[in-house]
């Protein structure tokens, strides 16, 4: 999977969760605060996952990638 589908899936399923148990409503403000709080969810997941890992190693590059399509998200 690449770095930009795995970001997309991550932010997904938090913007999912979001409706689900939250239950924000679909309108133009709460739209923005959804997506701010599914990145940050989604970043915080990321950022945890290469805080284990090493640094020289082909995971850590793959999710540094994943971080930076998050934050173009």
């Amino acid at each position: 999977m690449t770095p930009k589908k795995e970001a997309e899936e991550l932010f997904d399923s938090f913007l999912k969760f979001q409706v689900l148990t939250i239950g924000f409503e679909n309108d133009v403000n709460n739209e923005f605060t959804r997506r701010q709080r599914a990145k940050q969810c989604a970043l915080i997941c990321v950022n945890k996952i290469l805080s284990i890992l090493d640094y020289p190693c082909e995971q850590y590059s793959y999710y540094l990638a994943v971080k930076l399509e998050i934050e173009r998200l």
